[in-house]
């Protein structure tokens, strides 16, 4: 899908970020693809103690982000 919005593509994966929690299972990961020149800014919406991950496709250019959550301590 492509996604417009007022706030430079963002909303979008900022509300991701506020609800990844809640939808994703323990070992969950999430995949996006990222418009041009919004690997930086998007990388930062995440809570630091996500993963974040952003993959270049075959032309070089950071296309894909990759967001694991957090690591599960089972005592």
């Amino acid at each position: 899908m492509a996604l417009t919005d007022d706030a430079y593509g963002l909303r979008f994966y900022r509300r991701l970020a506020e609800v990844a929690d809640q939808l994703l299972e323990p070992v969950g990961l999430i995949s996006c693809e990222l418009g041009w020149g919004q690997h930086d800014i998007v990388s930062t919406v995440w809570p630091e103690c996500w993963s974040v991950k952003i993959v270049n496709d075959l032309s070089d250019i950071p296309r894909v982000l990759l967001v694991e959550r957090p690591a599960v301590t089972i005592e």
